[in-house]
């Protein structure tokens, strides 16, 4: 939850996944009891964020018990694929279920890719699923890095249309400075919080290019 507010969002129990794989993962880094007590974590990560996957879309979402179920966020899926990726890395489960990690993040990329908008210029993702709401280059970039390493590490073939894309994003880019602002996606949605109270909150999510 954040500092004083009485609400949760997905973003710290996927870096949470993420985190704990990477660190199960390192040899000889956790062992007996350390290495238990780091699973018992994940096990319980895993199990704060199947709350922000109420619908087997492959989309996940920033707030627990969203009005709208359905109102996806793109970067929390792109948050999710990273933690599945991380894990299958681990050769680690979803609750200890390998097959089960490897249906999400089959599901999650397949619904990232069916989001891209190729037609747009530039082409890419949108901060938010708001239809209106501009393409982002970083949240681009970020899941393009993702995509290719699922394809690579997963065998999750990239959508051409994504892979026709990838040189004029990367030349659009040639000239653009550390110093250019970044773009915020600003995610307005109605939920019930963790103490069963009816809530609405606009969060923003900062997107940087490089």
């Amino acid at each position: 939850a954040h500092a004083g507010m009485a609400y949760t969002e997905i973003e710290p129990a996927l870096w949470t996944v993420s985190a704990l794989a990477l660190a199960l993962a390192r040899p000889g880094y956790l062992e007996g009891e350390a290495r238990d007590r780091a699973l018992a974590h994940l096990d319980m990560a895993q199990r704060a964020a199947d709350l922000y996957r109420p619908a087997d879309t492959g989309g996940w979402n920033i707030f627990p018990q969203q009005a709208d179920p359905l109102r996806h966020s793109p970067y929390s899926t792109t948050m999710a694929v990273l933690a599945l990726l991380e894990l299958r890395a681990a050769d680690l489960g979803w609750h200890g279920d390998a097959g089960e990690r490897d249906r999400l993040l089959e599901h999650s990329v397949r619904f990232l890719g069916q989001h891209f908008e190729a037609d747009r210029q530039p082409p890419g993702w949108r901060r938010t699923n708001d239809p209106n709401d501009k393409i982002s280059a970083g949240l681009s970039m970020q899941i393009l890095a993702l995509l290719l390493r699922a394809e690579r590490d997963a065998s999750l073939a990239l959508p051409a249309a994504v892979e026709g894309a990838i040189p004029g994003l990367l030349l659009r880019l040639e000239d653009a400075s550390l110093e250019d602002a970044y773009d915020m996606g600003e995610f307005a949605v109605g939920f019930t919080n963790h103490e069963g109270r009816e809530d609405s909150r606009t969060e923003g999510i900062n997107f940087l290019w490089h």
